[in-house]
């Protein structure tokens, strides 16, 4: 009898996952880093910025001959001192802006806070203030800010700052109006256009995507930045050929920041194509000279050329590969799984076992490389591969696998019911593994003629 095994190979999901990332296109948290003091008036025709009274003017003016001489710090110690008898929102404002300059945001956010509980409709401590938490990730802390400030100065930069936070949590139909509004102010903008093209994307509206697309290559010509989400979005069409153009395009623009990204991605689009011709070579170039993607792509995408009867090259990449002096323990032992499965493609099953017995050695954990050592020994020393299948059991993410194959070789030998128990603890560590329930009921039933027998 043959069991169902549970174990499926997940190399195409994997690959088809790994093609594109979102490209992120940032927008940039407001700043208030400058050398002058920041101006305020003694009547403000706005209600929204403070009134500066003839103290707060005189320490203003002793802090911008400071600032002159560079003096910082007794800039800092001046402001402290007016601070002390005159509560003014444009003094702790002012403050903010020199501690800030000097890097000390913490303490510029309290002064920014001091400001606005003199003076809550301080619009432009909001500004700052919401910037300082956009770019600490705090957008929870800047959206009210930035919305108030909104109602007193409607600006395409605070739409902006406004979208940018709605993206980074992922709350995309909000940050679409955001965008939206930001273009009536400023509708040559190319950042919010490139804001707006990634919310679309992420909201699949892939026809306004490809309209903003094509305007802001109309506006401002093609780059590699817009080539690869040219490219993305041909890919969600399921044009390929059309995001293997774009992609190749790309490269041959001058400047390429991104260059092994690129790569990266086009060597999948190629192996998804079945085009190893191609993404073998660019793939031999990434794992020799460029960044490397994350070791569970670089695995997947190895694996995949095994299923595609590529054992040859995936040798050769490997071997490339184990060259970088930056690649990981964990990973060698990966690799050489890898290099294993390849040896047994090609025949060559004594470098198959050294190549496993060196991927136990250098990952004690690595729980394929004991079950393809096992499923190696089976025929030939199937006491050791018992034990080897044992050790995979203990190992969390191959319990279930190992004890299944066990339980296979136990079958072979008649041996029922102890096959029986491994199937039924396995059963207990998944008991929704596909086709396990079956392979029970089945071994149950065997062990029950035998015995009778």
């Amino acid at each position: 009898m043959k069991l169902n095994l549970p174990y499926k190979k997940l190399t195409t999901l994997l690959l088809s996952a790994c093609l594109y990332s979102p490209v992120m296109l940032s927008a940039q948290p407001v700043s208030i880093a400058s050398f002058e003091v920041p101006k305020f008036a003694t009547m403000p025709v706005s209600r929204y910025e403070p009134t500066l009274n003839n103290a707060a003017h005189q320490t203003l003016k002793q802090v911008q001959d400071l600032l002159n001489k560079q003096q910082y710090q007794a800039a800092i110690t001046e402001l402290t001192l007016g601070l002390k008898s005159n509560n003014s929102a444009a003094l702790w404002y002012t403050l903010a802006s020199v501690q800030l300059q000097q890097r000390q945001t913490d303490k510029a956010k309290m002064a920014l806070e001091k400001a606005l509980d003199v003076h809550a409709n301080f619009t432009r401590a909001q500004i700052v203030l919401a910037g300082i938490y956009t770019q600490e990730g705090r957008y929870n802390k800047a959206r009210p800010l930035i919305q108030a400030a909104i109602r007193h100065e409607s600006t395409a930069g605070l739409y902006s700052m406004l979208a940018y936070g709605y993206i980074q949590q992922q709350q995309y139909i909000p940050a679409k109006a955001a965008y939206q509004q930001a273009l009536l102010l400023d509708g040559n903008n190319s950042t919010y256009l490139k804001g707006l093209l990634q919310v679309t994307m992420a909201l699949n509206e892939l026809t306004a995507a490809q309209n903003i697309l094509t305007s802001l290559i109309e506006q401002y010509g093609m780059d590699s930045q817009l080539l690869l989400i040219r490219a993305n979005l041909a890919q969600r069409q399921g044009n390929d050929n059309s995001a293997i153009n774009s992609l190749r395009l790309a490269l041959t623009q001058d400047k390429v920041a991104n260059a092994g990204e690129i790569k990266w991605q086009l060597s999948q689009l190629y192996l998804k194509n079945d085009m190893f011709s191609n993404a073998v070579p660019l793939l031999d170039e990434i794992m020799a000279h460029q960044t490397l993607p994350e070791a569970k792509q670089l695995v997947s995408v190895l694996n995949y050329l095994l299923e595609k009867d590529q054992s040859k090259q995936v040798v050769s990449l490997v071997n490339n590969l184990n060259k970088r002096t930056q690649v990981s323990s964990k990973l060698k032992s990966q690799l050489l799984v890898v290099s294993g499965k390849a040896f047994v493609n090609q025949g060559r099953h004594q470098q198959a076992s050294k190549a496993f017995t060196q991927a136990v050695h250098l990952d004690s954990l690595n729980g394929e490389a004991l079950i393809e050592q096992a499923l190696l020994l089976q025929t030939t020393h199937q006491q050791q591969a018992q034990i080897l299948l044992s050790r995979a059991a203990d190992i969390s993410g191959f319990e279930v696998r190992a004890l299944t194959l066990q339980a296979q070789m136990l079958l072979d030998t008649q041996a029922y019911q102890r096959a029986l128990l491994l199937l039924q603890r396995a059963y207990k560590i998944a008991p929704m593994t596909p086709g396990l329930s079956a392979n029970i009921a089945s071994v149950s039933r065997l062990a029950t003629l035998n015995h009778h027998q």
